[in-house]
């Protein structure tokens, strides 16, 4: 992939809502704000998690 079309923030660790979007294979797949995720089912577009370094 692309770094340049990879969206902020990470995937989160577990997959704890049902994807928006199934069989992604990059963040530019992804509507709004999702990354491509892979997780156990496949990749699919999450909302990725943000940690502050505060």
């Amino acid at each position: 992939t692309d770094r340049e079309d990879d969206m902020d923030g990470l995937c989160p660790a577990r997959l704890m809502v049902v994807p928006s979007r199934r069989g992604c294979s990059s963040d530019k797949d992804c509507p709004g704000g999702h990354k491509c995720c892979q997780f156990d089912c496949g990749p699919v577009c999450v909302l990725p998690v943000f940690i502050g370094l505060n």
